[in-house]
C-alpha cells in the first residue's frame, strides 16, 4: 500500500511528552476472546478487506450501529473494489497531523478505507498551504485518485487547486472550514461561529458558570493563527456568546501560537505571571497541553475545589484531556469534537460520492457540545460515546464503529444485502 508522507512540523517538548505513548501499534485481533472468531484453517481469506463473499466479521471487530445497537458486521466489506477486482484508491492532505486528534483521524480513515478493500495515500501539509498545493498537483498529475479528502491550510489559495481536481473529475470532501470558491462536493463542519452548534457552547459554558457563581471571569483566549480562517471561527462563535455580559472579559494572547504548545506554554506563563486576576482560559485547540503545562508551571493548575483553579475550557478532546477533567480534575471542559463522529462523516460523504456516484449535502453539519466531566459517560452522537476513549480503544481502530449518521441525512453506503 503506498503512503505519501509529507514531514511533519516541527512541535515543542510539550507535544512530544504528550504523545510519546500514544505510538504502539494495536493488535489486529483480538488478544483473548472468549470463543474462537476466526476459523484456524479457513477455505477462503479471513482478513474482511477484499474478501470473496460478504459474511459477518469477527465478534469485537469491524462493529458497525445499526438503529442505535453496535453489531459485528463490517458494512463496508468490498465496497471499495471495483468490478474488475482492483482498489478504489482514495487520498488526503490533512492541515497538520502532529497533535493526537489528527493521529487517530488518519487512523480511522485507514481503517475504515481498508475495511471497504480500498487504498489511501496521505499527505501533511505542516500547516503550509504552498506543501498542500503541492501535494495536490501530484495527485492531480500522477496518481488521480478516486476520491479526495483534506482541511485547507488556507481558504483562499487553496481554491485554484481545488478548481483543477474537479475540473479532473475528483470527488473533494472539504474537512471542517469553508473555503473562498465553490469547487467542492461537500463540506463537513460543525460551522464553529454558528449559534447554536458551534463555539458559542463555550461563551454559554462560561455564562451559565458565571451566573450561577456569582462570579467574574477574565478568560485568556489563545489564539491558533489569525491567518486561519478556522482560529477566527472558533474566536468568533464564542466572543459573540460571551461579549455583551458584564460578568465576561475576554483577554486574547498578542501572537499566535501556530500550532505549539510550547508557545502557547510560554504565553500561559507570562500572562498569568503579570496579571493574577486571569481566572480562566478558552483554547481555540492544539495548544490546550502548553497552557496545561504553563499553568503547572507557576503553580496555578489545581483542582476544581482549589481557591486558586483556573477554569479551562478547550476546543479539541483528547485523552489526556480527559484524564486531566477526570482523573486530576483540573479541566473543567472540552469541546465534543470527536474523530469517530466527524471522520465517519466525512468517509461516508467520500464513499458516497465516489464508489456509488450519488450526491451529498453540500452542508454535512454536526453540533459542537461541551463535554465536562457531568456528562463525558453519557453524552452521545449518531450512536457513540462523544468522549470517544472511555469506549474505544487508542491504535485500535479496527474495533471502532460505523455508525449510523441517518439523521443528517447521510445513510451509509454499502453492498451487502439486508443493511
Amino acid at each position: 500500500m503506498r503512503r505519501f508522507i509529507v514531514p511533519l512540523m516541527v512541535i515543542g517538548v510539550v507535544v512530544a511528552l504528550v504523545f510519546a505513548g500514544c505510538a504502539t501499534p494495536a493488535p489486529t485481533e483480538p488478544t483473548t476472546p472468549s470463543t474462537p472468531t476466526t476459523p484456524t484453517t479457513p477455505s477462503t481469506p479471513t482478513e474482511p478487506t477484499t474478501p470473496s463473499e460478504p459474511t459477518p466479521a469477527p465478534s469485537g471487530k469491524w462493529q458497525s450501529i445499526i438503529n442505535g445497537e453496535q453489531v459485528p458486521v463490517n458494512l463496508y466489506e468490498g465496497l471499495a473494489v471495483k468490478p474488475d477486482g482492483s482498489p478504489y484508491n482514495f487520498a488526503s492532505c490533512y492541515i497538520i497531523t502532529a497533535n493526537e486528534f489528527m493521529q487517530m483521524a488518519q487512523g480511522y480513515f485507514r481503517s475504515l478505507v481498508t475495511r471497504a478493500g480500498g487504498t489511501y495515500i496521505e499527505g501533511d501539509a505542516g500547516g503550509d498551504i504552498q506543501m498542500q498545493i503541492e501535494f495536490m498537483e501530484d495527485m492531480i498529475a500522477t496518481e488521480h485518485p478516486d476520491g479526495f479528502l483534506t482541511h485547507a491550510c488556507n481558504e483562499t489559495m487553496i481554491c485554484p487547486t481545488l478548481q483543477k481536481m474537479r475540473a479532473a473529475g475528483i470527488p473533494i470532501v472539504l474537512d471542517y472550514t469553508e473555503v473562498e470558491c465553490d469547487d467542492y462536493d461537500a463540506l463537513v463542519s460543525d460551522f464553529p461561529y454558528k449559534s447554536p452548534g458551534g463555539s458559542d457552547c463555550f461563551g454559554d459554558y462560561f455564562i451559565e458558570r458565571a451566573e450561577a457563581e456569582n462570579e467574574q471571569y477574565k478568560i485568556y483566549e489563545i489564539w491558533i493563527s489569525r491567518g486561519s480562517k478556522m482560529s477566527h471561527d472558533r474566536h468568533e462563535g464564542f466572543f459573540n456568546a460571551v461579549k455583551n455580559n458584564p460578568l465576561i472579559e475576554v483577554v486574547e494572547t498578542p501572537g499566535d501560537i501556530n500550532f505549539s504548545d510550547e508557545i502557547a506554554a510560554e504565553m500561559v506563563i507570562e500572562a498569568f505571571s503579570a496579571d493574577p486576576s486571569l481566572n480562566a482560559i478558552y483554547a481555540q485547540g492544539v495548544g490546550q497541553m502548553g497552557a496545561v503545562a504553563g499553568l503547572r508551571t507557576i503553580g496555578r493548575l489545581v483542582p476544581f475545589d482549589n481557591p486558586d483553579h483556573v477554569v479551562m475550557a478547550v476546543y479539541d478532546s483528547e485523552t489526556t484531556v480527559l484524564d486531566l477533567m477526570l482523573e486530576e480534575e483540573v479541566v473543567d471542559c472540552m469541546g465534543s469534537l470527536s474523530p469517530l463522529q466527524i471522520y465517519d462523516l466525512k468517509i461516508k460523504a467520500l464513499f458516497t460520492l465516489a464508489i456509488e456516484g450519488n450526491p451529498v449535502p453540500k452542508n454535512i453539519n454536526y453540533d459542537l457540545r461541551t463535554i465536562t466531566s457531568e456528562n463525558a459517560h453519557t453524552e452521545k452522537m449518531f450512536g457513540a460515546l462523544l468522549a470517544w476513549p472511555l469506549a474505544y480503544p487508542m491504535d485500535d481502530w479496527d474495533k471502532w464503529p460505523i455508525l449510523d449518521t441517518t439523521e443528517v441525512s447521510l445513510p451509509t453506503p454499502t453492498i451487502l444485502e439486508g443493511y
